[in-house]
């Protein structure tokens, strides 16, 4: 065997090792639950809320692994008058780098205010992003809550 045909041997046998070593990788995040980085117990609203008010939120979340997480929250809401629940609104925000610090109760506040009354419920997607693109999702149904005048 000449000295180009064991270089290319070589370059294309470390080749096949990366790409397994890529391959491996990947599986474990497509193949991993998302509770092996992060797992919310409970999104709930903090109290009933009157028109024109701010919806506030507390959170129950236990991260165990540094976490990349975007937050899809929608207001599901049934105004006076009105017999079923029907999408109002969606608030998207997210928290990059999240660090694990056990069970953490995070307050926040949703936006916009909800300008009738009735009342709603907020629907939570919580999307970890992985690397190659690959992300899991959670949704948490939080308890319906009053809107008053």
């Amino acid at each position: 065997m000449n000295k180009f045909t064991k270089t290319i041997s070589n370059f294309a046998l470390f080749a096949v090792v990366v790409g397994l070593m890529l391959s491996a990788v990947q599986a474990f995040y497509m193949f991993m639950p998302m509770t092996f980085w992060i797992e919310y117990k409970s999104v709930e609203p903090m109290s009933d809320f009157k028109v024109g008010e701010l919806p506030k939120f507390v959170s129950i979340v236990e991260t165990y692994r540094d976490s990349n997480v975007m937050f899809s929250d929608v207001l599901f809401c049934k105004f006076t008058g009105e017999e079923e629940f029907d999408y109002y609104v969606e608030y998207k925000s997210g928290s990059f780098g999240k660090k694990p610090e056990g069970i953490e109760t995070n307050q926040w506040t949703f936006h916009p205010a909800v300008p009738l009354a009735g009342e709603c419920y907020c629907r939570s997607s919580i999307i970890l992003q992985l690397p190659f693109g690959i992300n899991r999702v959670q949704k948490i149904r939080g308890k319906v809550f009053e809107v008053t005048e």
